[in-house]
C-alpha cells in the first residue's frame, strides 16, 4: 500500500469525517438568530404553512441519489458533481463490503471527494475492514504530523509486530509482560517455600520498576539495549547506587531465567549486561566509645532494649522486633535463651543464648519491643533514633550491631567458626549437613561461651 497523503493533508481532508461517521448527531452552524439546534446527518426539515417535511440534504447537495452499480463481478459507485458523473470501482465483489465502502465514500464532501479522487489515494480507505480500524489510523496520523514515507514505515513495523504474534502466539511466551512474569514467577516461588518475606519484597521492588518503565511491553519484543536504557533509568529516576542497580538487575536476570525454563518466554535478553562499578567501601565496626556513646544517650527505653539486645547477640532487626514474650525460654540446663522462629533465612530459625550481662534487663522487658508498625516503618524508625548519636553519613548503620558482634566473637574465639555461624543464623555450608540434620546443631552452652566472651569497655 502507497500513500501520496501527508498527515497535514489527511488532518485537513478528515478533520469533520471522523466526527461525522462516528457521532449520531451534528451541530450546525448557530448565531444569535439562528441558535444551537442539533440536527441528523443526511437530512433537514423545512417548515410551510405549519406542515414540516423532511429531505434528504445529502442526496440534495449531489443531486443524484448515492447508488451502487456491478460491472462484470466488481461493485462500482458512482456520484454526479456538477452535472458530471463519476464512477470509482470498489475493488470488491462481495455486497457487505462494498456497502460498507460506499459509506466510507459517501462521507466526504463534494470537495474532500474530488481532492481525494483526484490524488488517487482513495483505495487507501478500503484496507481497513471496519470504522474503527480507519478511526484508529486517522488519529494514528494526524498526530504524529508524519510525511507519508514515515507512515509506510509505521505500516511496515505494524505488519512485522503481527507476522512475530503470528509467530510466537502466547501460549508460547509472545504475550507476556512483566505484570504477566510477576505473577508466575511469585506463585512458583511460594509454591516451594524457600523464600522470606522481605526477599518477596525485594522482588516486589524490581517488578515494580519493571513495570513503571515498561509498562505492558511483550517482553520477547525486548533488546538488550532496552535492558540497559532500564539500568540506566534507574540511576536517573531512582538516584540509586551502582551496588543497588546491580542488585535489582540481578533480580531481572533471576525473573528472566525463570520465563525461559518455565517456556513463558523465548529468550532472556538481558542476559550479558554488564554491572555498573561499585566503589569499594570499607564498613566500619562500633568501636566501644561507640557502643557507650549509644547506651548512655537518652533514648525512649524500648529503643535502649532494642540496641542492647542487638549488641550482645548479633540479631538482625527483623529478628528483633518480631520477639514476643513467648520467645524467651529456658533450657533443661537453665540457660536462657531466645527462640527465633521468623528470619530471612533457614539458617536464622536459631536459639540465642542471652548474654549474662544483659539477662536481668531482657527479663523485665515486655516484647514486641515496638508495636503497631509493620517490619519495614520499625526499621526506619529504628534507625532514626541511632542517627541521633551515630554519624548518618558515615558507613556505620543498625547492621553494624551485627559486624561488631561477630568481630568480638572471633577474636575471642578464632578457632569456633562454625559454633559462630549458628549464633548469628548464617549458613554453615558444607558443614551444615552433619551439625544440623545429625547432631540437631551445637549444645547451647557450647554456645553461651561464646556470647558471654563479647565484652564492651564501658567506663
Amino acid at each position: 500500500m502507497i500513500l501520496s497523503l501527508s498527515a497535514k493533508d489527511l488532518e485537513s481532508l478528515f478533520s469533520g469525517v471522523l466526527e461525522r461517521y462516528f457521532s449520531q448527531s451534528l451541530s450546525v452552524r448557530h448565531t444569535a438568530k439562528t441558535p444551537y439546534k442539533p440536527r441528523k446527518i443526511g437530512t433537514s426539515t423545512k417548515t410551510d404553512n405549519g406542515i414540516t417535511t423532511s429531505y434528504d440534504t445529502f442526496a440534495k447537495k449531489c443531486a443524484t441519489p448515492l447508488r451502487l452499480y456491478k460491472v462484470g463481478n466488481i461493485y462500482y459507485y458512482r456520484r454526479r458533481i456538477n452535472k458530471r458523473l463519476y464512477r470509482l470501482s470498489l475493488k470488491t465483489d462481495k455486497l457487505k463490503t462494498a456497502l460498507h465502502r460506499k459509506r466510507l465514500l459517501e462521507l466526504l464532501s463534494n470537495e474532500e471527494f474530488m481532492y481525494t479522487l483526484e490524488l488517487g489515494d482513495y483505495k487507501y480507505i478500503f484496507e481497513y475492514d471496519t470504522p474503527e480500524e480507519l478511526e484508529k489510523y486517522l488519529k494514528i496520523t494526524m498526530a504524529t504530523h508524519a510525511d507519508a514515507e514515515a507512515i509506510r514505515n509505521r505500516h511496515t513495523i505494524a505488519h512485522k509486530i503481527i507476522e512475530k504474534e503470528e509467530r510466537y502466539p502466547k501460549e508460547k511466551g509472545f504475550g507476556y509482560s512483566f505484570f504477566d512474569l510477576e505473577t508466575k514467577f511469585i506463585t512458583a516461588k511460594k509454591k516451594l517455600g524457600k523464600v522470606s518475606e522481605s526477599t518477596y519484597k525485594a522482588y516486589a521492588s524490581t517488578f515494580k520498576k519493571l513495570q513503571a518503565y515498561f509498562d505492558k511491553t511483550k517482553i520477547d519484543t525486548l533488546t538488550i539495549e532496552d535492558f540497559e536504557e532500564f539500568r540506566d533509568y534507574l540511576a536517573e529516576e531512582y538516584g540509586l547506587k551502582n551496588k543497588t542497580i546491580n542488585n535489582h538487575m540481578a533480580y531481572v536476570n533471576l525473573f528472566l531465567e525463570h520465563g525461559v525454563t518455565y517456556k513463558l518466554i523465548n529468550e532472556n535478553n538481558a542476559k550479558g549486561i554488564e554491572n555498573m562499578k561499585e566503589d569499594a567501601v570499607q564498613k566500619e565496626n562500633f568501636t566501644d566509645e561507640d557502643i557507650k556513646a549509644i547506651f548512655a544517650y537518652d533514648y525512649p527505653q524500648n529503643f535502649k532494649d532494642i540496641f542492647k539486645v542487638a549488641a550482645f547477640t548479633g540479631m538482625r532487626v527483623s529478628e528483633i522486633i518480631n520477639l514476643t514474650n513467648e520467645d524467651i525460654k529456658i533450657s533443661e540446663d537453665e540457660i536462657y535463651y531466645f527462640d527465633v522462629t521468623k528470619s530471612k533465612t533457614k539458617a536464622g530459625i536459631r536459639h540465642v543464648p542471652i548474654h549474662k550481662d544483659i539477662l536481668e534487663d531482657v527479663l523485665k522487658m515486655d516484647f514486641p519491643l515496638i508495636r503497631e508498625k509493620t517490619g519495614n516503618a520499625s526499621q526506619k524508625v529504628i534507625l532514626r533514633q541511632l542517627y541521633q548519636v551515630i554519624e548518618k553519613e558515615s558507613t556505620k548503620s543498625f547492621h553494624t550491631f551485627r559486624g561488631t558482634f561477630i568481630a568480638k566473637c572471633l577474636e575471642q574465639n578464632p578457632r569456633d567458626l562454625l559454633l559462630i555461624q549458628e549464633i548469628v543464623g548464617h549458613s554453615k555450608d558444607r558443614g551444615s549437613l552433619t551439625i544440623d540434620d545429625y547432631a540437631k546443631g551445637f549444645p547451647l552452652h557450647l554456645k553461651k561461651e561464646i556470647v558471654d566472651s563479647v565484652t564492651y569497655s564501658l567506663s
